[in-house]
């Protein structure tokens, strides 16, 4: 008995593209997915929520806008908005540029986590 291998049907133009927009929507799903938890555990995270209003305090007192804030710290508003809101927790070098234009003083206090 002899088998023949027969070939796959070649796929068109169309399918080709469904199939790539399909695996493109799906990671798209699943990196909005992961911003939301990510968002969502840092709107929870009272340093994040903390620091964001200590910033737009400072920055109103000052009478500054987010875009002025932004321009000055060489980055977009929609950043300054997310940190203001609790949505961003900035690394240390970030955070240092906004202490300096606002002229606040950073401070990192660790202490056990037993006392209250």
């Amino acid at each position: 008995m002899i088998l023949y291998h027969r070939p796959k049907p070649k796929k068109s133009q169309a399918q080709r593209i469904d199939e790539r927009n399909e695996r493109i929507l799906e990671r798209s799903e699943q990196e909005n997915l992961r911003r939301e938890r990510h968002r969502m555990s840092l709107r929870t995270d009272s340093i994040a929520v903390e620091l964001g209003c200590q910033i737009r305090d400072k920055r109103m007192s000052l009478g500054l806008t987010q875009q002025e804030l932004a321009s000055r710290a060489s980055t977009r508003q929609s950043a300054v908005s997310r940190l203001e809101c609790g949505d961003y927790l900035p690394r240390l070098s970030v955070l240092k540029r906004y202490a300096k234009i606002l002229n606040l003083e950073v401070r990192v206090i660790l202490s056990d986590s037993d006392k209250k």
